[in-house]
């Protein structure tokens, strides 16, 4: 498969941002290295790579073949929940509500100075999901420069940052439903009710690593480095999400020794909010854990209690982590359920941030990998018992009961330099497609790798099993014991391919 096969060019969109002067277009940036915290790692743009579970058992192995697109990653200086939650209108003064702020990601070029022009993730097409791989600068920071951030007269604002910055070191990755659509005049078509939901569950792989990274440039901010995969951002969550200074939204950090967001994590958090509320003489009471989870339509969990959630039934009921744990011995470290509204004329989504993104040798397992099950694409709001009275569709017609929860008709998946035409503020678009007249097991989402609609295997062209798309690392060559099970057929036949060069 051609790389430059891969993917369609997107315009800029909303991308640029008219000036004021003229009216001239004034062309996006990519950011600048912040020179007051730790530099970029040397591998801060990684290429990932796009696998289906051909085997269909939940994991990545050497009978799912070699991977079908590429792609390498965004970044941004700034933290990366701040870069997904964002107000999608740089050309006007549309304010959505508090509530359900969108997800609209953005570079943050700006940061680097005046007169710096930042890039809006472009987002031109409703009923589509789309998912980008990101590298924060800020995230990555050590712990020492989290804790030293104090604020002129509250005290705690270090320590509180530096346990909301916790485990965040690594990659990120963000996804966005839907698109904010604007009338012939430009203006947003204002319209909030909800239109449909995505279900979805992710899981990571080897997701986790604590130590030093021999890629951070020599510094007295040392090479240290705590990933821990957990949810960065989520759609829907609510005004007590906001630090009461920065008013800028944090996820609560979960308690992973009981498998809860409580208190006892976010202490620190807590705390700074009682020195604030004391300080500008408001009631004292602390930070609210329970309201801001009950809002959040994104959330970690216990990987392998998942069958006892009483949040929603998860997307594949027969692959869980338990399920594979026993009977492959294949571990996820980590899960996310998403499980968003989003309505007409808005955006959603969600992120995953702390993605170690590390290889640990040469085989599948060895490698971080990201699982992302979608729902069947076919049910219904009487399949899920969700209501539906009120509602109605982009023509305006009444929902009923056997109307579709999902209206996506495209996954795409973002590249910002894998392919030789794409760069940091010209991505390009690997496009999935959605085929409801398959089953979930046969796999509704199929990678239309020339962009034409057309289902052609000629063209690369495959379709995904169980809506189930991985995103590893490598494109791994077994080690000779596997070789042995390779021969022998216990394994199955990996299909090998040379990785090129990411640049030609």
């Amino acid at each position: 498969m051609e790389r430059s096969r891969i993917g369609i060019r997107i315009g800029l969109g909303i991308a640029a941002i008219l000036c004021a002067v003229g009216g001239a277009v004034a062309q996006p940036q990519e950011p600048l290295e912040r020179a007051d915290m730790r530099g970029l790692r040397s591998d801060y743009i990684k290429s990932w790579y796009i696998y289906s579970d051909v085997n269909q058992d939940g994991v990545l192995n050497p009978g799912d073949g070699t991977y079908k697109a590429g792609l390498d990653n965004w970044w941004t200086a700034i933290d990366s929940p701040a870069q997904a939650k964002q107000h999608d209108d740089p050309v006007g003064g549309y304010n959505f509500n508090n509530t359900n702020k969108p997800m609209t990601p953005l570079n943050f070029a700006s940061a680097g100075g005046s007169g710096r022009t930042d890039y809006w993730l472009d987002k031109p097409k409703a009923n589509r999901l789309s998912f980008y791989m990101t590298y924060s600068q800020w995230d990555n920071a050590n712990a020492e420069w989290h804790a030293g951030l104090n604020h002129a007269t509250i005290p705690g604002f270090g320590t509180y940052n530096s346990e909301q910055a916790a485990n965040r070191g690594g990659w990120a990755m963000g996804w966005v439903n839907d698109a904010i659509l604007r009338d012939a005049g430009g203006a947003v078509i204002d319209d909030e009710t909800t239109k449909g939901y995505n279900y979805m569950d992710i899981y990571v792989h080897n997701g986790r690593n604590s130590g030093d990274i021999d890629t951070f440039p020599d510094s007295s901010y040392g090479k240290y480095s705590d990933s821990n995969p957990h949810v960065g951002m989520s759609n829907g969550i609510n005004e007590d999400s906001l630090d009461p200074e920065t008013h800028t939204r944090f996820v609560p950090m979960l308690d992973e020794t009981t498998g809860t967001y409580n208190a006892s994590a976010n202490s620190a958090r807590d705390q700074w909010y009682r020195n604030v509320q004391a300080h500008h003489g408001d009631p004292v009471t602390g930070f609210d854990v329970a309201s801001v989870v009950g809002t959040m339509e994104v959330r970690e969990v216990n990987p392998y209690h998942l069958m006892g959630e009483t949040w929603t039934e998860l997307c594949n009921a027969s692959d869980t982590a338990a399920a594979i744990w026993a009977s492959q011995g294949y571990t996820y470290n980590d899960a996310m359920i998403g499980r968003s509204d989003y309505s007409h004329n808005s955006t959603s989504g969600g992120m995953i941030n702390g993605l170690a993104s590390q290889i640990t040798g040469t085989n599948y397992d060895e490698q971080q990998v990201i699982r992302i099950d979608l729902a069947d694409l076919n049910l219904t709001y009487n399949d899920m018992g969700l209501p539906f009275a009120g509602l109605h569709d982009d023509a305006g017609v009444p929902l009923t009961g056997s109307s579709l929860i999902s209206t996506v008709d495209e996954i795409m998946f973002y590249d910002f330099g894998y392919d030789a035409a794409a760069g940091q503020v010209v991505p390009i678009e690997i496009l999935f497609r959605v085929d409801r007249t398959r089953t979930y097991n046969q796999g509704q989402v199929w990678l239309d790798v020339d962009g034409d609609g057309v289902f052609d295997v000629g063209d690369g062209d495959c379709y995904f099993a169980e809506n189930r798309i991985f995103i590893g690392l490598m494109d791994p060559v077994p080690e000779p014991a596997t070789m042995t099970l390779l021969a022998s057929g216990t394994i199955g036949l990996l299909l090998r391919r040379r990785r090129k060069n990411r640049r030609s």
